[in-house]
């Protein structure tokens, strides 16, 4: 598949890695989608989802996608070449960041976000270490957004060559508080301060 191969090299070209191996699995039905991610212990969106080393789609042939192929897979499989490189997925706002930055076709009221995030008094709280469930599905616009925002802010400002070093460094001791460290000695700012960057 065209769009498979695209994102594999896009992503190839950013990582410098070989990704590991993954599957991807076409699925005909929603129950069949359901059991295939295990739905009771993951809440998402039916038509497409990655999981370690697997990534489940709905064949459009049952079921109109809300997604166009290019950009799902070049999300999807950025999480693969991300995991591949730190031994994690997390932290989860940075890899979505990235991921849906990157895949280049997430739209959004850019000023009309800024303006709320700029309303609220931490905003760096919804950018999640991991999911934390309550708090995601409550909030899941507002932390891609904000992941989108802050991802974009670093991208622009000092490119994927340091944000690489960023990860290869984090891939050493993959733990949250050592992350909480990087921004400093990479972009030589807090999260917070990012984050408020981010959203001027």
């Amino acid at each position: 598949m065209k769009a498979v191969k695209d994102a594999e090299n896009t992503n190839r070209k950013i990582f410098q890695i070989k990704p590991q191996r993954y599957f991807i699995d076409i699925v005909y039905s929603n129950k069949e989608y359901d059991r295939k991610i295990g739905i009771g212990k993951v809440k998402t969106h039916r038509g497409g989802y990655v999981n370690k080393n697997r990534i489940t789609i709905i064949s459009p042939e049952v079921r109109k996608l809300s997604f166009s192929m290019e950009p799902f897979f070049y999300h999807e499989i950025n999480h693969i070449f991300y995991t591949t490189l730190v031994g994690t997925y997390h932290p989860v706002w940075f890899s979505e960041g990235m991921s849906t930055y990157l895949m280049k076709s997430y739209k959004i009221d850019d000023s009309g976000w800024k303006n709320f995030f700029r309303s609220v008094k931490k905003p760096e709280e919804y950018s999640y270490y991991r999911y934390i469930k309550k708090k995601y599905y409550k909030n899941s616009g507002q932390f891609y957004t904000l992941s989108f925002f802050v991802y974009r802010y670093l991208s622009q400002k000092y490119g994927e060559k340091i944000i690489l070093k960023l990860l290869k460094d984090f891939s050493k001791k993959p733990s949250q508080p050592y992350f909480d460290k990087l921004p400093i000695k990479y972009f030589k700012l807090t999260k917070k301060q990012i984050v408020q960057n981010a959203i001027r």
